[in-house]
C-alpha cells in the first residue's frame, strides 16, 4: 500500500469513529431527554401536592392559632402547676380571694383531645365544676331586710 491509500484508510477510519461517537452522544442526549420529561412530569405532580399540603398546613395553622394564643397567655399559670392539688389549692385561693362561699366542688383530670385526637402540648385538663354563691355586701343585706319588714 502506498502512503495515499494509507492516507485515505486513516481518514476513513476516523470519519467512521466520529459518526460512531456522534451517534452514542445522540443516544445519550435522548436518554437525557426522556429523563428530563419524566422529572418535568415527577416536579407538576410535586408541585400539586405541595399546594394542597400547604392548603392543609394553612388550615391547621389557622385552626390552631387560638389554641396557640391560650397557651401562650396561659403559660405562666402552667408553668406553677405541677400537679393536681396546686391546681386545686390555686383555684380555690382564687375563689376565696373573690369573697365567693363555695358551696360544693368537684375537680377532675381528664385528657385534653382535639378533634378526638390527643393533645401532646396539653396532655391533661383539670376540669373543676364549683357551685359558688357570690356574698353581698352587708348594706345590700340590709336593704333587702328593710324591704321584706316594710312589705308586711
Amino acid at each position: 500500500m502506498n502512503a495515499k491509500q494509507i492516507a485515505c484508510l486513516v481518514l476513513l477510519l476516523g470519519i467512521v469513529v466520529l459518526v460512531q461517537m456522534g451517534k452514542s452522544f445522540l443516544v445519550k442526549a435522548q436518554a437525557l431527554d426522556v429523563a428530563a420529561a419524566e422529572a418535568g412530569k415527577g416536579m407538576e405532580g410535586l408541585k400539586t401536592q405541595l399546594a394542597a399540603e400547604e392548603v392543609v398546613f394553612n388550615d391547621l395553622q389557622r385552626q390552631s392559632d387560638e389554641l396557640i394564643g391560650f397557651v401562650e397567655k396561659w403559660e405562666p399559670y402552667f408553668a406553677v402547676l405541677d400537679d393536681q392539688q396546686a391546681a386545686e389549692t390555686g383555684i380555690s385561693m382564687k375563689v376565696r380571694e373573690a369573697e365567693m362561699l363555695n358551696l360544693s366542688q368537684r375537680y377532675q383530670q381528664i385528657p385534653h383531645k382535639i378533634n378526638n385526637q390527643s393533645n401532646d402540648s396539653l396532655p391533661i385538663l383539670m376540669r373543676a365544676t364549683l357551685v359558688l354563691m357570690i356574698a353581698m355586701p352587708s348594706c345590700l343585706i340590709g336593704l333587702v331586710r328593710w324591704k321584706k319588714s316594710n312589705q308586711r
